[in-house]
């Protein structure tokens, strides 16, 4: 028995659409008047007074923080030096001046150690990382985080960081090279290479941190994309079917049509900085708020190869004004040639996971691999989730857990178990980086038959 979402569910060969919140990321930015946090794996330090922000570094209290860290310290007042000492590690600073040393080689820091207020005040990011600790900027929560990096799952900060950089979005510019048009005559246009670029770019970061291969452009998809995206804007219509406006010729109809209904469609209200492909392919795949998750599905699909992108907006290059932006992604190709070998897709992926691709209301999910596993019965399903930061356990029952659901195979890949993985009434609390969750699901079983549990570990963190 499969238990149905009440969410709109399309048919085994439909893809999906998806409207974007303003911006479910994280959190609400906490306002510049409050104060800076430093999170160390995942709690927040009660520091005897506010870290401050001098030339872009986050300054904290000296004592407090070496400590914190497990590290010696010694203080002389005369010289305004300071000494921290942990293991095989030696730190030295001196109130004013940016050269320190480590283990007696001489360094730099950003600002120098400095008394603020009759404080005396380090840079965070220099002793963090002389003492071999990963350091990040969280904006949206204005918040340090520090963690010693040690593998999980076979990844660490470090390789999920390079990872990223690998793929990081780079275009700047006029997102079109030929203009489209959403009047009589109508015309497709063109996005820029770069541009189209980073939305590729995105969907393989994203595939290669759940183990996929990887993905390429394809001309005919982007051409067929960009009628599908010019099609959105021209009927003013969010729909895989949208109709045909009365002055457009039944061939441009056609190949727009073609596009919409093999795609995933996405729609966004924004701002004076326009939604990037980027954003729109990592929206597609945290499905925030859709119960199947099907854009999920058809990225994540281990045979998909060949992708397009298509982008419209109702308002020129360089308006401040809100418009509606209509992003599509081509996504029912199967020629893959590299055969993936897993056993289940887990998204968010497992081991280190970037809190910065973190939405509210997010659900977790596991594809199974149908050559492995026999798809499960709902109701002999059962699981949990644990925090292992604040030791909180979530359970996960059949028709008791909101959101816990089975989606059958077909499109995108074999079945998938979709889940919460916390309480209702967090789900509109902000993720923090150094949560560590491990999630573990019973009630399935291998293709002979014989029983099989699940489990693997998420640990979100800060880039």
């Amino acid at each position: 028995m499969v238990k149905i979402s009440k969410a709109l569910v399309g048919s085994a060969l439909a893809a999906t659409l998806f409207v974007a919140p303003f911006n479910l990321q994280v959190s609400a930015e906490r306002g510049e008047w409050m104060p800076i946090e430093v999170n160390l794996d995942g709690k927040i330090l009660d520091l005897p007074t506010d870290p401050v922000i001098k030339s872009g570094t986050t300054l904290v209290p000296m004592r407090a923080i070496f400590e914190v860290l497990g590290a010696k310290v010694t203080w002389d007042a005369k010289t305004k030096k300071v000494e921290a000492v942990k293991d095989s590690t030696t730190i030295e600073l001196t109130i004013g001046s940016k050269s320190g040393k480590v283990n007696g080689k001489v360094s730099e820091a950003s600002v120098p150690p400095q008394l603020v207020e009759g404080n005396t005040l380090i840079p965070l990011r220099y002793v963090s990382e002389a003492m071999g600790m990963h350091v990040a900027w969280v904006e949206s929560e204005r918040q340090v985080f520090i963690a010693q990096d040690k593998e999980i799952e076979g990844t660490t900060m470090a390789s999920v960081t390079a990872l990223y950089n690998k793929y990081a979005p780079t275009f700047k510019g006029n997102r079109y090279s030929e203009q489209p048009s959403y009047s009589a005559p109508y015309k497709a246009g063109k996005l820029s290479d770069g541009f189209l670029q980073d939305g590729l770019k995105s969907a393989n970061f994203i595939r290669e941190m759940a183990d996929l291969p990887i993905l390429v452009l394809d001309d005919q998809l982007n051409e067929q994309a960009a009628y599908g995206a010019m099609l959105l804007q021209a009927a003013n219509e969010f729909s895989h079917a949208p109709s045909k406006p009365s002055d457009m010729s039944e061939d441009v109809y056609k190949k727009g049509f073609a596009s919409t209904k093999s795609s995933n469609i996405h729609m966004r209200t924004e701002g004076a900085t326009p939604v990037e492909l980027s954003e729109t392919v990592k929206s597609m795949v945290n499905d925030a708020g859709v119960a199947d998750l099907g854009h999920r599905k058809w990225v994540l699909n281990p045979k998909l190869y060949k992708v397009g992108f298509g982008y419209g907006s109702d308002y020129p290059e360089g308006s401040t004004a809100n418009k509606t932006s209509m992003s599509l992604m081509q996504v029912f190709d199967e020629s893959q040639p590299v055969k993936a070998n897993y056993d289940y897709i887990s998204w968010p992926s497992k081991g280190y996971f970037p809190i910065q691709s973190m939405e509210l209301n997010m659900m977790f999910s596991v594809s199974l691999n149908p050559d492995k596993y026999q798809t499960p019965d709902y109701y002999k399903l059962s699981g949990t989730v644990t925090n292992k930061t604040d030791g909180s356990v979530f359970k996960l029952t059949p028709d008791k857990t909101e959101g816990f659901y089975l989606h059958p195979a077909g499109y995108g890949s074999g079945p998938v178990i979709s889940f919460p993985y916390r309480d209702e009434d967090k789900l509109f609390d902000a993720p923090k980086a150094g949560d560590e969750y491990v999630v573990e699901i019973s009630g399935v079983n291998n293709t002979n038959g014989t029983p099989a549990t699940i489990k693997y570990t998420v640990k979100l963190f800060a880039l």
